[in-house]
């Protein structure tokens, strides 16, 4: 991943190993390895994680339940219309909260919320 996203994932995680495979230059644009070199540095990296854990140098994250996941649009109707998915409670005029009894239920209706926060921000909902 990006450069920044694995420093803060390494600040997080203890332990954690990650394979940074660009540099962020601005929003839109990033200095990225090759193809080969990004395919050979994942799989180095990954086995390294794998090897971690069976260790016991890293244990697996564990997320506790259940999973709260906040969320702040830039637009109000954003916040209004993704507040009618089950799991989801307005907080604010443009914050919403996502709760799920696991991570992975909190995830997909935070795929959802974006999507139809996007939506809406764009005027097609």
């Amino acid at each position: 991943g990006d450069h920044a996203v694995c420093a803060d994932a390494e600040r997080r995680f203890p332990g954690v190993v990650t394979a940074p495979t660009k540099r962020a230059i601005d929003r839109y644009a990033a200095r990225s390895l090759s193809c080969q070199k990004v395919r050979t540095l994942i799989r180095e990296r990954a086995q390294m994680a794998v090897e971690a854990v069976r260790s016991g140098t890293v244990k697996p994250y564990l997320f506790r339940t259940p999973v709260t996941i906040e969320v702040d649009f830039k637009a109000t109707g954003s916040a209004h219309m993704t507040s009618l998915i089950p799991g989801v409670s307005r907080e604010g005029p443009r914050r919403i909260v996502i709760t799920g009894d696991d991570y992975l239920t909190a995830f997909r209706t935070l795929v959802v919320a974006a999507l139809i926060g996007s939506h809406t921000s764009q005027g097609k909902l």
